[in-house]
């Protein structure tokens, strides 16, 4: 058995490589693809994280925004969680 971090998560893979080659294959074809963020907008999700920390992840998808980059909360919750930023839970900051 092979455990991989992957999206953020351990996936346990079978030790064979050819079966773990299917299991990678029937995975990846699972999974919705989604687009990475761009540079831009994982520099732009932190630089609002650092001068607003409080803000939830829907307050800074909203100041994003305004600066006409559109990333879901969801994305910018999972990049954020993928790197060890905290993320505060309630959306009661702005």
């Amino acid at each position: 058995m092979k455990r991989e971090k992957h999206q953020g998560l351990y996936v346990y893979w079978a030790g064979d490589t050819d079966r773990r080659a299917e299991q990678q294959q029937e995975r990846a074809q699972a999974l919705p693809t989604r687009r990475g963020l761009t540079e831009a907008e994982a520099i732009a999700i932190l630089v609002e994280k650092i001068k607003h920390p409080a803000s939830s992840v829907e307050a800074l998808s909203r100041r994003l925004a305004v600066e006409n980059l559109r990333v879901e909360p969801d994305r910018i919750g999972e990049f954020l969680a993928q790197h060890g930023v905290g993320v505060k839970k309630t959306p009661n900051s702005v």
